[in-house]
Parts: C-alpha cells; sequence; structure tokens
C-alpha cells in the first residue's frame, strides 16, 4: 500500500505543517515497511527496493498522525517502553480483575500487542530504537485479549468516555472457524456489538467517526481453530493445496463486520506472504513480512528485557537481531514479529498519518482515500488455473482465482465532504 505523496503533501502545504528535524533513530534503516532500500531486517535475504509505505517524505515533512488518537486492543501495550512512552496519553487501561498491576497500566505479559503499538506509534527522531508508521500520534492501549469480557470491550471499542475521543482502534486478533458463522442479530452480544461500531465509526471524536482496523487472518496453508490445525491433504507431501487458500478471511462474523477495516499482508517483496487470509472482505494489503528468519519480518518494539517478549537470550542466533547482540544488547526490540497481526497496525498507523494533515476528515473519507490512493501490488501474479477431466475424456482448465485485476474506471470513491486538493 502506498499513499500517493502528492496528494498528502499538497494538503499538508495547505495546513501550513512543517518539515521537521531528521534525527538518528538506529534500527529505522532497517524497517523495510517505512522505506524498502533493499535491506535484509537482519533476515538472511533482502527485501525488493521500492515495496513499502513510502513514508520517508510524509514523514519527513511531520505527516506522523500529530492530535490522533490510535488504541491497540491486543494482549496490552508495556506503556512505559522507552521508545512509546512519549507518544502514551491517558485513557489505557488494564481490564484483568484483580491485577497487581494499576488500572492505568495495561500490563502485557505477551508482546504481542507492545509489538503493534510500536508499528503504529514507537517514537520518531528520539535516538532510539526504530518508529511507527504514526510516529507521533497518541497511544493508549487495552489488554482486552487476557480478560474478553463484554464490558471490556465495550471500554475498549469506544463506548466509553475514555475512548470517545479514540479515531482509530487497531484489532490485531480474531479467530478462525471450519465453517461460516453468520451474524446472528437476535443474540443479544452480537446486536451490541454491532451497534456500538455503527455509532462509533459514525460519532466517535466530535462527529467524524473512527475506523475500526482488523487483521484478516494467518490461514492461506493452513490455519488453527484454537483446538486443532487443519491442512490441506498434500501438506505433508510438501504441497499447497493446488495453490488455493485454506482459509477465508470473512468466515467469521467478525471480519465480514461492515465496519470492520480488514487487512491481509505483503511480503518485503511485494507479493502476499506466504500465510494471510484472503477474501472480498479484504479492503487493502499493508506489509507485514515472513518470519525474520530466511526473510524479512517487522523490526518493532518488544517487551523490554532479554528474559521476555519476542527477543530472549535464548533466541541468539536465529537472526542477526535477536538475543542481546550488539544491534539491541536489551532485548528491547523484535526483528521476527509479521502475521496481519502486523499488516493491520501498519494499516492503522497510515490511517491516523492521513487524518492529521486534516483533522476534519470524517471516517469515510479516509477509507475513501485508502481506495483512491493504494497501489497495486504483484500486478503480474496469474491467480491459479485448475484443470479436471470432463465426462468425454476432455482436459478442461479453468481460473479458480482470478488474475491481479485493476479498479474499473467506472467505479468511483465519493468522500463524504468537499476536499479541495493542490495540484
Amino acid at each position: 500500500m502506498k499513499i500517493r505523496i502528492s496528494r498528502l503533501f499538497a494538503a499538508m502545504l495547505t495546513l501550513g505543517i512543517a518539515p521537521t528535524a531528521s534525527a538518528y533513530d538506529p534500527l529505522y534503516s532497517e524497517q523495510w515497511h517505512l522505506n524498502n532500500t533493499g535491506q535484509t531486517s537482519f533476515a538472511t535475504n533482502p527485501g525488493v527496493i521500492g515495496n513499502d509505505l513510502n513514508t520517508k517524505l510524509t514523514q519527513a515533512m511531520g505527516i506522523a498522525g500529530v492530535g490522533v488518537k490510535v488504541a491497540v486492543i491486543d494482549s496490552g501495550v508495556q506503556i512505559d517502553h522507552p521508545d512509546l512512552a512519549a507518544n502514551v496519553v491517558p485513557g489505557s487501561r488494564n481490564l484483568v480483575e484483580d491485577s497487581e498491576y494499576p488500572i492505568d497500566y495495561p500490563i502485557d505479559v505477551n508482546g504481542h500487542g507492545t509489538a503493534v503499538a510500536g508499528l503504529i506509534s514507537a517514537v520518531g527522531n528520539n535516538g532510539e530504537g526504530g518508529r511507527g508508521v504514526a510516529s507521533r500520534s497518541s497511544l493508549v492501549g487495552f489488554n482486552w485479549l487476557d480478560s474478553q469480557t463484554v464490558e471490556g470491550w465495550l471500554i475498549s471499542h469506544g463506548a466509553d468516555p475514555s475512548t470517545s475521543d479514540v479515531r482509530v482502534f487497531n484489532q490485531s486478533y480474531g479467530f478462525s472457524p471450519t465453517t461460516p458463522i453468520p451474524f446472528d442479530d437476535t443474540d443479544p452480544e452480537f446486536k451490541l456489538e454491532l451497534d456500538v461500531m455503527k455509532d462509533v465509526s459514525s460519532n466517535n471524536a466530535w462527529g467524524r467517526g473512527a475506523i475500526f482496523v482488523k487483521s484478516a487472518g494467518n490461514g492461506y496453508r493452513y490455519f488453527n481453530t484454537g483446538r486443532f490445525f487443519v491442512l490441506p491433504g498434500d501438506f505433508f507431501a510438501g504441497g499447497n493445496n493446488l495453490g488455493l487458500p485454506m482459509h477465508n478471511s470473512q468466515q467469521s462474523y467478525d471480519n465480514a463486520n461492515y465496519y470492520n477495516l480488514v487487512t491481509s499482508a505483503l511480503r518485503a517483496d511485494g507479493t502476499r506472504t506466504s500465510y494471510s487470509s484472503v477474501g472480498t472482505n479484504v479492503w487493502i494489503a499493508a506489509p507485514a513480512g515472513e518470519y525474520g528468519q530466511d526473510y524479512p519480518a517487522m523490526v518493532t518494539t518488544d517487551l523490554m528485557g532479554c528474559e521476555e517478549g519476542q527477543n530472549t537470550s535464548s533466541d541468539l542466533g536465529i537472526n542477526a537481531l535477536h538475543g542481546g547482540t550488539e544491534f539491541d544488547p536489551n532485548c528491547n526490540y523484535t526483528s521476527t514479529m509479521n502475521g496481519t497481526s502486523s499488516a493491520a497496525p501498519n494499516t492503522s498507523g497510515a490511517i491516523a498519518a492521513i487524518m492529521s494533515t486534516n483533522h476534519a476528515l470524517t471516517a469515510r473519507d479516509v477509507r475513501a482515500l485508502l481506495a483512491e490512493t493504494a497501489s497495486i501490488t504483484d500486478a503480474e501474479d496469474p491467480g491459479v488455473s485448475l484443470g479436471f477431466v470432463n465426462n468425454e475424456g476432455q482436459l478442461v482448465s479453468y481460473q479458480a482465482i482470478s488474475p491481479c485485476r485493476k479498479t474499473p474506471p467506472e467505479l468511483i470513491f465519493m468522500p463524504s465532504m468537499d476536499l479541495v486538493w493542490l495540484t
């Protein structure tokens, strides 16, 4: 996904946003998703130049999410991390009952949420680690995944005064059912969630609305239902299910939800990642990477210290960063974060950056801008052609997945307000 710099740059000039001074973030040069120069990001093989979010100029000019509040709904966020703390604002919540931690400290014992938060809002130009896509955005966190109550969901998803001014809600979570689960509007909990998301999408932040960003899932090759893995029949023979996806992203009702902006994942060469779920519900794709050993993943914040999180002392040797190496002796960062859990926060960061160019933009305006300005990736993808022998003994082929197609020229995305851009 690339934003057309000329349009955002023009909007920024209209608002009188000045360029920011550049400072040193030691791991920024390895963050291929921000500026892909063909670096390895501590893996063995490099990415392909230019496959990134195209943020180099926008960040240099100060388009970095200033004044836009982003909520990370996840395993929690280590809000005192040295590369996050300066962007943290009041409103975080520890949703775990009887926790030894304060109610405003969303303790993260996993590290997933802290890595997500760094992709969105790691502080830029502070001499620490890397930076987020929206490196000057306002950050709040919720450890809802550790205490999945209805009350906690309402608080973290906008139905609470503490989140009434949030403009972007990042949801790097989900589940993978084996069969589609339809939305049942007779279920009071489902109905409540839908009503809240409808209201927040339109009315949060004094009527400008908020965007709920959702990860598509990681089930292209196989998927985990939570109780068992679902594999293609040829998996152990090295097969790939004839190139077809095992999981449809819209099988779960929350991924098919009208109010969720669902995101798939891209590699550092601009193609779909090996794992990313797909489906007609997907609005956009964003960088996420592979596993950080053979091919680049994300470089982002991790739980502090070499005993917790994704980067620990026992990881020494898995790549050039992990294990307390000279690049990160305190193990405060990771270079193995991936999944559509990474694509979602990169999308959230891009949304926050766009919103910061003009705070009058509504959520619908921003959705339209994303649709209009996103670049086609892997334009030469031929799709998947399959064949079979019909009842007359003839070999018949058909296109199971169509090749890449551009949006028809007659399809025009209309924002909800008149926007004036310099050209």
